[in-house]
Parts: C-alpha cells; structure tokens; sequence
C-alpha cells in the first residue's frame, strides 16, 4: 500500500531533508503578523519594582529584536519550601494563547499566587515563530520536541539552561519545579 502526500513538501515516512526545509522557508510567510515588542516586550517594564524582570538569552538570527526574558518572583527560591512553578507561553509560535495567557498570569495572577509558589514565567519562548504564526522555529526545529541540555533548537536550549542555573542558585533540582 503506498502512502498518499497531502502535503507538497517532504515524502511521507521520512524526515525532511535540507531541501525540504529551505522549500517549507520559503512557503511559510515570514513577514510578521504581530509583534513581540509590543505584545510582550514592551509590557515588561512595567513590572520591574514588582517582579525580577530579567533577560535570559536571545536569538542569534537577530539578538535585538528577540531577547528572552523571565518574570521572576522576587523572593529567593531556595528561601522556604514553596513549591517552585515555571510558566512558558510561545513555544509553538502559532499558540497566541500561550504568549497572552502568560502575559495575562504575570499581569493580573501573578503577585496573588507568589504567598504559595516561586513562580517563573518565560512568556515567549519562541519570538520568531510568535511574529511569523509558525509552529516551527526559523531552522524548521520544534522547539516542543527540543527540550534537552545539547537541542540544536536554541529556544528551547536557553530554556533548558536557564532552568539548570536556577536549580544550582537554589540548591534544588528540576525535580522540584511543577512545569
């Protein structure tokens, strides 16, 4: 039985190749549909004397358009035994939901549940593909499928080694962070 393409790019059972990848960039709309500065950089600021408001990398294809950050509460997380919680928003760009509700948790939740939780946000794990509605990142990566210390998916490495330092700063492991 052969199976049927129903997409134009790639054959079916087997992983894109080079080719492939440069065919998907230069069908997929690359111009963007929305703003990361405006839909959450911008809106940072406003919480640093509230929050630890700090950057945590940025993307190499363009480092001053897509900084990442991370919306900390200010208490130290090695200062009780609050269970420690990680909110990230944007991993698959085309999920507007994930980068406003993040947004939407910081703004109006955030302060409220910090007496229970350490709390973290990373609100937009995935800034290009937040601008161009993309599932995929900019080298056809998923950066869902990429969380690992070495993921040739920068997004999702940063995460990952952000994630790392904040276990050693508080003496934790990964094991005590509910994602």
């Amino acid at each position: 039985m052969s199976k049927q393409q129903f997409y134009p790019i790639g054959t079916p059972g087997f992983p894109w190749s080079k080719d492939d990848k440069s065919q998907w960039l230069k069908r997929v709309n690359q111009k963007p549909q929305r703003s990361y500065r405006d839909d959450v950089l911008s809106r940072l600021d406003f919480w640093q004397n509230t929050f630890d408001v700090k950057q945590y990398g940025a993307l190499s294809q363009d480092p001053q358009r897509y900084p990442l950050y991370c919306v900390k509460t200010k208490e130290d997380f090695n200062s009780n035994n609050k269970p420690c919680i990680l909110i990230t928003g944007g991993t698959h760009g085309y999920e507007t939901s994930g980068v406003h509700g993040a947004m939407l948790f910081i703004e109006k939740y955030m302060q409220h549940y910090s007496q229970y939780f350490h709390i973290a946000v990373l609100p937009c794990v995935s800034p290009w593909s937040y601008e161009c509605v993309q599932r995929w990142n900019s080298q056809c990566l998923d950066p869902n499928r990429q969380y690992l210390q070495d993921s040739p998916c920068e997004e999702s490495r940063l995460v990952v080694e952000w994630l790392l330092k904040q276990s050693q700063l508080s003496n934790n492991n990964t094991n005590n962070w509910i994602m």
